[in-house]
């Protein structure tokens, strides 16, 4: 320890032990004794506030003031006279040499200076800190000493006095406020929010790791060197940030941003108060928050979406049936009565006019099932970059001003699809695009082999795994969000009255939803539309579906039509009689079991609706396999093939036909079932 460490901590100075010499060794009378000389050092000595002692040239005790004895516990009485180390059993519980012995025998120092944690010298007056074990009293005690001889007035060394001062308490609160300042420092250093303190100029003074780490900095001095006003996204935060400080004294959850050193955005949520020129804060990085608090926004609102698509294709699907079966009355007459005018005959043309509207209301309502269930009918494996080349190529004969440019990933994995849906998936979101460019542009067509998580499917409600990967880009003006909402809605459109349904986008967000897959789109205002679409990758191989000829194969066979619709069931019991069957009709599920039970033996086929009131489609096809394992049936109905009809014919049903039907389509799919080629 310095001499000035020392003496600002209280123990004597020089001058003082000089001024005691002086008053103890300077008679008053030439003729007074050492002895009264004594007395009068041991009454002065008593009264100094330090412990202090006094031994003679021989090492004899001369003096022991009063707060030697409070802080020893060793009355004078008991000390004076005494020698041979006696003054140091109160404090080590052993005779040694102490301080004050090194004022009389300067070879001692090594020995004495072993025994305490700082010794200095300057001239004769010597100063330590030291420790003792085993005080009295029961503590231990840390004291400073300040140790000088004593001359008589002839300038002989005649003894030494020693003053010490107690100071364990003190020592006891420097080490807690040490043990205080390192808990605080681990606290501050592992603390996983960034704590700082600067200047108001912005100058770091303080700063911990976390703090490096969300500016992107290896180390705490790297940072120290640079100046927090760098780090603002908006420069005129920071004088909001000080001028609140300098307002209100604190602010608290203050968002801002900040900017990395590398350049990146981090989102801080900032506390901090003002002490005069100084900023103290704390900084809690939110950007891993904030960007998952996003994306499940994002999640949510596609949830919400697809609660609302699944609503309006429970609806859509409902209309599309019911005009189906309108449909099917319409077409089944209008076909039988073509069929028996002569081909010059006024009519037919009226009729056949007909005939072509009831197929133009069929495409409607196909598009409309398309975007409840999906329409799918005839499933085999496909290749999608084929299939997206034809597409392609069929829009470019419409003599748009459009450039269409394909990436397409070879080899693709294959498809398990319906070909003429998703065809018509690739067209409406081409035709689309092109609606986008008025004035032309361009299309870019991607395809890859992606494999998606349970994470990323997650919003769209399948199952993760492989996945094919169909983009669609345009040049075109883009979308606003309110647009973005909507798009895929069924009867939204954007586009004038009469100039379209808003039926296709609709139609193709449900055909790839039924196929397994999901669609998505992103669109700003001025940056063109992106549309995604993944399908489930498929094991099997690439298959090729022929076009069935179009030609009515007739029978003689009997066969149970069944229909809650009185006019379906008889115009389809017409179109059979005329194609050669025998045909019973039964309105209802009860009633078809019932004529099954009667006439089982005579019965070939059923033609089984369902949509029925009562006893469904499903619970009949049920009671007559009950009643007979090997029934064929055919399954009919205004809906598209869906799960539940799905499920009846891996129980046996042996096919299913959409209705509106032509008469040469059911005359096919009868003779298929009939004749055990069932498709």
């Amino acid at each position: 320890m310095s001499k000035s460490k020392v003496s600002s901590m209280g123990i004597k100075p020089a001058q003082e032990i000089d001024e005691l010499r002086r008053q103890v060794f300077e008679p008053e009378r030439p003729e007074e004794s050492p002895q009264v000389g004594n007395r009068r050092m041991s009454g002065i000595v008593d009264f100094l506030p330090d412990a202090t002692m006094v031994i003679n040239q021989n090492g004899i005790v001369i003096a022991w003031n009063h707060a030697m004895e409070r802080l020893t516990g060793v009355p004078a009485e008991a000390m004076l006279g005494k020698g041979d180390y006696e003054y140091a059993l109160p404090f080590y519980g052993k005779r040694r040499p102490m301080l004050i012995d090194l004022v009389l025998h300067p070879d001692a120092a090594q020995a004495v200076q072993s025994q305490y944690t700082v010794v200095n010298s300057e001239n004769e007056f010597h100063y330590a800190e030291g420790y003792a074990p085993g005080m009295p009293s029961g503590e231990d005690a840390h004291f400073y000493a300040t140790a000088s001889v004593l001359r008589d007035p002839a300038g002989h060394i005649i003894g030494a006095i020693e003053c010490l001062r107690d100071h364990t308490r003190r020592k006891r609160l420097e080490e807690e406020l040490a043990r205080s300042e390192r808990q605080y420092r681990n606290l501050v250093d592992n603390s996983p929010v960034g704590i700082y303190r600067t200047t108001v100029e912005g100058e770091y003074r303080l700063a911990n790791q976390a703090m490096a780490d969300i500016f992107g900095y290896g180390g705490i001095e790297e940072l120290l060197r640079t100046n927090s006003n760098l780090f603002y996204a908006d420069p005129e935060e920071r004088k909001n940030i000080l001028a609140m400080l300098r307002r209100n004294g604190r602010i608290t959850n203050h968002a801002v941003e900040f900017v990395t050193r590398q350049g990146d955005i981090r989102n801080i949520i900032l506390s901090a108060s003002l002490d005069e020129n100084a900023i103290s804060g704390v900084c809690i990085d939110v950007t891993g928050h904030k960007l998952a608090m996003e994306e499940n926004q994002k999640l949510q609102l596609q949830l919400m979406r697809a609660q609302k698509m699944e609503a309006l294709g429970t609806l859509a699907g409902g209309i599309a049936h019911d005009f189906n079966n309108i449909l099917m009355g319409i077409q089944g007459n209008t076909e039988m009565s073509i069929k028996d005018l002569a081909p010059d005959d006024v009519h037919r043309a009226r009729l056949e006019k007909i005939e072509e509207l009831v197929e133009s209301g069929a495409r409607l309502t196909q598009q409309l099932l398309g975007f409840a269930c999906g329409g799918k009918y005839e499933i085999v494996t496909i290749d999608i970059n084929a299939l997206l080349e034809k597409s392609a190529s069929m829009f470019n004969r419409a003599g748009k001003e459009i450039a269409i440019a394909m990436t397409l990933e070879d080899p693709i994995w294959a498809v398990d699809a319906d070909q003429g849906q998703i065809e018509q998936v690739f067209l409406n979101v081409l035709i689309n695009a092109a609606q986008a460019m008025p004035g032309g542009g361009d299309i870019f067509l991607e395809t890859r082999n992606v494999v998606r998580s349970s994470a990323d499917v997650l919003p769209h409600g399948v199952s993760p795994g492989r996945f094919i990967m169909i983009s669609v880009a345009d040049t075109g003006a883009g979308m606003d969000e309110k647009t973005l909402e909507r798009i895929f809605d069924p009867f939204f459109t954007t586009k004038g009255p009469g100039r379209g349904t808003g039926l296709g986008l609709a139609s193709a967000y449900g055909i790839v939803k039924n196929h397994g897959g999901y669609i998505t789109v992103q669109s700003s205002p001025g940056r063109g539309t992106t549309f995604t679409i993944h399908l489930p990758a498929s094991v099997n191989e690439i298959t090729t579906a022929g076009n069935p000829p179009e030609k009515a194969l007739r029978g003689h066979e009997t066969i149970l039509v069944v229909d809650d619709e009185q006019s379906i069931a008889a115009v389809t019991k017409d179109i059979l009689e005329n194609l050669g069957y025998r045909v019973i009709t039964a309105g209802s599920g009860q009633e078809a079991v019932s004529l099954y039970m009667e006439y089982g033996s005579q019965i070939d086929l059923v033609v089984l609706d369902m949509i029925m009131p009562g006893m469904s489609g499903e619970k009949t096809f049920e009671s007559l396999a009950s009643i007979d394992g090997g029934v064929k049936v055919i399954l009919a109905s205004g809906y598209s093939l869906d799960d539940q009809t799905r499920r009846i014919l891996m129980r046996g049903c042996q096919g299913f036909i959409q209705k509106p039907f032509r008469i040469h389509e059911i005359s096919r799919k009868i003779r298929e079932v009939l004749d055990g080629n069932t498709v």
